[in-house]
């Protein structure tokens, strides 16, 4: 990583979890990269479904996206009537490729809502599903490792996963 910050000032964005974007699509420099919007919308998406414990997705929450001046990203996610929230900055650059970041945001939600909220996400059978990368994409897998899925399609109507197993 170039020790010249790519960015003269820190930037920050607010995105709803429904994975809409409150920027004009003409303004590119106003705009997260798409990598960085397809992730969240990603994660937002399995985030509705396979929870056992607290409500986690509503519609106060946004995900708040920095990347820093030492081109490294933070996540989190914020309730926009109280202000509390979480935030996780890692060691990841704000150029990572979609498996990348998809996999990282979904274990960092996963991490934080496990040791902050007490919620199990993804679960199945009692089972907290493991994260990991299956041909270079982020999937979800039970815990015997027979059956995954690729983050971004864990739910569909009625909340059940895709994949018979998991």
């Amino acid at each position: 990583m170039d020790k010249r910050s790519p960015f003269a000032r820190t930037l920050v964005w607010q995105l709803p979890t429904s994975g809409a974007v409150d920027v004009p699509h003409t303004d590119v420099a106003a705009r997260p990269p798409e990598v960085w919007i397809e992730a969240l919308a990603a994660v937002s998406r399995d985030l509705r479904c396979r929870k056992y414990g607290g409500p986690v997705v509503n519609d106060r929450l946004r995900w708040q996206l920095t990347f820093d001046t030492d081109y490294l990203v933070t996540v989190g996610l914020l309730d926009i009537d109280t202000a509390l929230g979480w935030a996780h900055r890692g060691r990841l650059a704000v150029d990572a490729s979609y498996a990348t970041a998809v996999a990282w945001i979904a274990s960092t939600v996963q991490s934080h809502l496990s040791r902050i909220d007490h919620v199990d996400w993804p679960a199945h059978g009692g089972r907290t599903l493991v994260l990991t990368t299956v041909a270079g994409l982020g999937v979800w897998q039970d815990h015997y490792g027979e059956h995954g899925i690729e983050i971004g399609n864990l739910c569909r109507q009625g909340g059940e996963s895709e994949v018979c197993s998991c």
